[in-house]
């Protein structure tokens, strides 16, 4: 799953003998829950249930958070225990979630780092792999605005420090 996107789940019911139950009804008082660290969320069901496998689809319009998510049945409120796991992955960068700041005053020929943190849509840092084919270039400008000179291209697995963050150093 990718954050930001929908999820959804097929769950089938069976009764007491194990005997498939083909009536929405058996779903009118299950919910799926979806929990990670204090946020939950509970997936909207469907109207119909799939006529080929008798399940009921439950959605989960948007799971923000990255990373392990915990989805529970409960009856009546009352957890079942059943329960699967669904990693969520960073959605694309944004560039407006994601920030760039270098040390002012640089002048001369000393050495400047900037740090650049790398996020999705829903503030979730970046992973490498996610990277792969984005073109981040480096200019030096002068106090006036007028761009002097590309530094280069940005190498982003050489210049991570931590997940999302990475640093840059250069020689002005």
């Amino acid at each position: 799953a990718v954050a930001g996107e929908a999820v959804a789940c097929s769950v089938t019911a069976s009764d007491a003998h194990r005997n498939d139950v083909r009536a929405i009804e058996a779903f009118a008082a299950l919910d799926l829950v979806a929990s990670k660290e204090g946020n939950t969320q509970t997936a909207a069901r469907s109207a119909a249930l799939d006529p080929l496998s008798g399940a009921a689809v439950y959605t989960f319009a948007s799971l923000n958070a990255a990373g392990g998510w915990t989805i529970s049945a409960r009856l009546a409120g009352a957890a079942t225990g059943h329960e699967a796991a669904v990693d969520v992955a960073p959605g694309a960068v944004a560039p407006s979630a994601s920030s760039f700041s270098c040390v002012a005053g640089v002048v001369g020929r000393q050495r400047a780092t900037c740090a650049v943190t790398v996020k999705d849509a829903h503030a979730n840092a970046v992973s490498d792999t996610a990277l792969e084919g984005l073109k981040a270039f480096l200019f030096f400008q002068e106090s006036g605005g007028a761009r002097v000179a590309q530094l280069g291209e940005l190498d982003w697995s050489a210049s991570r420090t931590t997940a999302g963050q990475y640093e840059v150093g250069f020689a002005t």
